[in-house]
């Protein structure tokens, strides 16, 4: 073979060198971008799929705190709790705060897991599952003032913690 088609030879090898490694670039960065595009949309079925069950969470919560708040022998018992002098031996040795915790404990409350406050209209802790902060300030008061404001206008107000948690409630 003469030099010259030596030279044909490689300039073929060469270009086609370059093409295929061009192709397999293209290719590549293709494939790439078609992945990040897949994983995009799982993560938007994830995040979707989190919205959901995150939404559904807050509903049954809101709906059993509603129906604690709106039962008549909770709202017995925290009425009683109410009417005694602020003042913690005295109320944690109070029947009805035994009967309050046990109902909130039981199944027909269930709410008492996840803690509880009750909360006179000065912002005052009457009852809590933590017996160290009664007659203490609350932080729902600070946090959550329409909340105080609803009790002030005597309206029996349940907060679970989503409630307190959640900024756009």
């Amino acid at each position: 073979l003469k030099c010259m088609d030596w030279l044909r030879i490689l300039g073929f090898m060469a270009l086609f060198i370059i093409v295929v490694s061009g192709s397999a670039f293209f290719a590549l960065a293709h494939l790439e971008k078609q992945s990040r595009i897949e994983v995009g949309e799982v993560l938007q079925v994830m995040l979707k799929g989190t919205q959901n069950n995150l939404r559904l969470w807050v509903e049954e919560n809101l709906l059993r705190t509603q129906r604690i708040a709106n039962n008549p022998e909770f709202l017995r018992l925290a009425n009683t709790l109410l009417q005694i002098p602020l003042d913690q031996s005295a109320i944690v040795s109070n029947k009805t705060f035994n009967r309050l915790s046990y109902f909130l404990k039981s199944e027909e409350g269930g709410i008492a897991k996840e803690g509880f406050y009750l909360i006179n209209t000065d912002g005052l802790i009457v009852a809590s599952d933590q017996k160290k902060f009664i007659g203490n300030n609350n932080l729902i008061s600070k946090k959550r003032p329409i909340f105080i404001d609803l009790v002030l206008k005597n309206i029996n107000v349940a907060i679970s913690d989503i409630l307190l948690a959640c900024k756009h409630i």
